[in-house]
């Protein structure tokens, strides 16, 4: 199995300036899945080059340095899973970090309540905005069970980003399709729909 793309790496690290941030439950989340899908040798191995000591879950670390994280943890889950499937299954254990903070358990309790995917995503803005400081989010609905989500400034490789919205829709009870459309490095449009998990 190829390990993930270095190249496209570096051009995500270039894009991200000082002040874009992520709370630490991000980078525990991935750091955790590593752990517990390949061993915790793996998991400290990912870590050591960059922040030996780990991360605290609500302080702010720098968008390049998860990036660095993202994809050495990839590069693990890999060859399991596939490099796409590997960075979905990073999103998604990153949706699980914010949906157990203060603010996650505030929206997707709102959010289940309704059980409406779309008023879900007419949130995404503010839900990113809890645990990032940079990038812009917006839902445009196109019909009764899908819509286009647009994403602006956000430098997560578009399949890591998948891996939250479908985990999102998990979490109310739906079961999500999405495909992107990547117009440069961090905008992409993310066409989604969604159906009834079976009970």
């Amino acid at each position: 199995m190829p390990p993930s793309d270095k190249t496209d790496m570096e051009r995500r690290v270039a894009a991200a300036g000082p002040a874009d941030k992520l709370r630490g439950y991000f980078f525990q989340r991935v750091v955790e899945l590593v752990s517990q899908r390949i061993s915790a040798d793996a998991a400290n191995r990912i870590l050591a080059p960059l922040r030996p000591e780990g991360y605290a879950a609500l302080k702010n670390y720098p968008a390049a340095e998860f990036f660095r994280l993202l994809y050495a943890a990839v590069d693990k889950l890999a060859p399991g899973m596939g490099v796409e499937a590997a960075f979905r299954a990073c999103g998604a254990a990153s949706l699980d970090g914010f949906a157990t903070s203060a603010a996650g358990l505030a929206i997707f309790g709102v959010m289940a309540a309704f059980g409406n995917p779309a008023k879900l995503a007419s949130q995404v803005n503010l839900a990113y905005a809890c645990g990032v400081t940079y990038g812009k989010r917006e839902f445009r609905q196109t019909g009764s069970s899908g819509g286009t989500l647009r994403y602006r400034g956000n430098y997560a490789p578009p399949a890591y980003h998948e891996g939250v919205i479908l985990r999102a829709l998990e979490a109310v009870g739906y079961r999500g399709h999405v495909k992107h459309t990547e117009k440069s490095v961090g905008d992409v449009d993310f066409e989604i729909s969604w159906e009834p998990l079976k009970k």
